[in-house]
C-alpha cells in the first residue's frame, strides 16, 4: 500500500507550503524541521513512477519549479531572512536529486540536450571557420 503517486500526489507542494507557513502553526523548530523532511521523504521516496504523456510538460515544469524554490529558500535563508536554512539545503537535495534522477532516465530529455549540444558546437565550428575564412580573404 503506498501514497497514490502515479495520481501526481502533491507532496512537493505541500512540503513547500509547511516550510513558509510552518512557524505560524509551531513555534517548535523540531517539530517543523520534522514535518517538513517527512514531507520531502515522502516525495523523494514515492516519486512519480509514470509520467502521462499530456502532462509530461506539467511534470519538469513542477520538478524545476520545486527545485528552483529550494534553491531561492537558501538564498534566502543565507542572508538570514530564514531560520531554517538546514531544511531548504534537504529540500534542494531531495528536489535536485529527483530531479536529476528524472531527467537522466528521460531519453527523450537527454536527446534534446544532445541535440543543443550538437546545434550548439555546431554553431560555433561554423562561425571560427567563417571567421577563419573572413581573415584568409582579407590577406588575399
Amino acid at each position: 500500500m503506498g501514497l497514490p503517486a502515479d495520481e501526481g500526489c502533491p507532496l512537493q507542494v505541500v512540503a513547500i507550503v509547511w516550510y513558509w507557513i510552518c512557524t505560524i502553526v509551531s513555534d517548535s523548530f523540531v517539530v517543523n524541521f520534522v514535518v517538513c523532511i517527512v514531507l520531502l521523504a515522502l516525495d523523494f521516496w514515492t516519486g512519480v513512477r509514470s509520467v502521462l504523456p499530456r502532462e509530461k510538460r506539467l511534470f519538469w515544469s513542477a520538478m524545476l519549479l520545486a527545485t528552483g524554490h529550494w534553491i531561492l529558500a537558501c538564498v534566502i535563508a543565507v542572508f538570514g531572512l530564514s531560520s531554517y536554512i538546514i531544511v531548504a539545503i534537504m529540500g534542494l537535495l531531495f528536489n535536485g536529486s529527483n530531479l536529476w534522477g528524472y531527467f537522466k532516465c528521460s531519453r527523450e530529455a537527454q536527446a534534446d540536450l544532445q541535440g543543443y549540444i550538437n546545434s550548439t558546437s555546431n554553431t560555433i565550428v561554423q562561425g571560427a571557420i567563417k571567421q577563419k575564412l573572413g581573415q584568409a580573404a582579407s590577406r588575399v
